[in-house]
């Protein structure tokens, strides 16, 4: 977009060419919202549920368990923020996850099933050619010869996706700028902030991105739960043109998830019953020993974020 300024001292008008981020902002089923907010969860289809479950599923090519946690991902939802604690968020891996064909057209059935339910899915390769050219930036900075800040990739509207292909990441070595795109990514899935590099300091802003990784084996990146892929096909990537679900169905998928992720942001108290946390501990220790090798230690803060999220997709008939 084209803005103009005036020199004064030569008296003409100059053209300067910027580059500019337009944000827009669209609330989607506003009075079922209100009408979700001020109630519980009986307000949301249960049928909706099941469906955006099985679409998952069939998008991961029969994986129950990765539909779990995609479904929990989705519904993530930041409640609390202070200087060394955030609540609520819920970046999600799938380990084991089959390479990204280098084939033209071609990309995750979960990418598509993602863009075609959501408002937006942003996508981002981690290959080393892509994060070492000067032309990629993850942050914004300050540029004098254009005049103002250069827009970065990870400056997204409130709750968009971040959809992250691990194994894109060939062999090579991260110059400069990589090294920056990464730093300014972990940044954001750490503490949902994004650096902001002005020519004398650096400003974080606050930034409200859910995060999902495929990856071939274990992140490098710090990401709050790994998931292992294991589906019935590796049949996992399609034509980008593939049509999307019947529009009724889509309708209550989006609607539902509207309703828990708006319950799951909530200033609302969740009742936890007593035996909830001394299940996910119960589990804890059994996957711990099926594969200690694998598996670390979860932060209280992780499993707290957790208990409460899954209090908002799920509950008893």
């Amino acid at each position: 977009m084209a803005s103009a300024y005036i020199d004064e001292e030569n008296a003409s008008t100059l053209a300067v060419t910027h580059s500019t981020l337009h944000i827009i902002a669209l609330e989607v089923g506003r009075q079922r919202g209100k009408a979700a907010s001020s109630s519980s969860s009986q307000n949301v289809d249960r049928n909706a549920r099941k469906e955006l479950l099985q679409l998952l599923e069939r998008s991961v090519e029969g994986d129950p368990l990765v539909a779990e946690w995609l479904l929990l991902a989705l519904a993530a939802r930041i409640r609390t923020r202070s200087a060394a604690h955030m609540l609520g968020a819920l970046t999600l891996t799938i380990s084991n996850f089959p390479i990204t064909p280098n084939e033209k057209g071609k990309e995750a059935n979960l990418l598509t099933t993602l863009r075609g339910i959501l408002p937006f899915v942003a996508d981002q390769s981690l290959d080393l050619a892509h994060l070492n050219a000067p032309s990629t930036l993850f942050a914004p900075k300050s540029d004098a010869d254009e005049r103002g800040m250069k827009a970065c990739r990870l400056q997204l509207v409130r709750h968009s996706i971040l959809f992250i292909d691990e194994s894109s990441m060939n062999e090579g070595q991260l110059r400069e700028n990589g090294i920056n795109n990464i730093r300014s990514l972990s940044t954001v899935l750490q503490t949902q902030k994004l650096p902001y590099t002005f020519p004398f300091s650096t400003h974080e802003m606050d930034t409200h991105l859910s995060c999902m990784v495929t990856s071939q084996g274990k992140s490098f990146l710090p990401i709050d739960v790994q998931a292992s892929w294991q589906g019935t096909s590796s049949e996992v990537f399609g034509n980008v043109t593939r049509d999307p679900p019947a529009s009724a169905s889509l309708a209550a998928i989006r609607e539902y998830l509207s309703n828990v992720q708006q319950l799951a942001g909530s200033s609302s108290q969740f009742t936890i019953s007593n035996d909830i946390p001394e299940k996910i501990q119960d589990d804890f220790v059994i996957i711990r020993k099926a594969n200690q090798a694998a598996t670390s230690a979860t932060s209280t803060d992780t499993q707290t974020a957790l208990v409460t999220i899954m209090d908002t997709p799920r509950w008893p008939d």
